[in-house]
């Protein structure tokens, strides 16, 4: 048990010199949470921003949006459908 008058950051240990002091670690821990938090954020709310954008514009057909979205064809195959969309709906592309 430690008594009240024993210090509860110890210096000497490993651990103590590599990590900065209580203060500044749960400052620095609570800025890099809110800023992960934020960047997170922005960055989802700028691809849905910018996609929705895309897929509304009345002058663009599905594929042609979406060639825009992902032009080397990386994401998304037009060539090939998925297994689970029956053939008889295939999209001329």
């Amino acid at each position: 048990a430690t008594s009240s008058a024993e210090p509860i950051w110890d210096g000497s240990s490993l651990l103590g010199r590599l990590v900065p002091p209580p203060p500044e670690d749960q400052f620095i821990m609570t800025g890099d949470i809110c800023v992960l938090f934020f960047y997170g954020f922005t960055s989802h709310s700028l691809n849905d921003f910018i996609v929705n954008s895309v897929l509304q514009r009345s002058d663009m057909t599905i594929p042609q949006a979406v060639r825009s979205l992902d032009p080397a064809g990386d994401f998304v195959n037009l060539q090939h459908l998925p297994v689970w969309v029956p053939p008889q709906n295939q999209l001329v592309v």
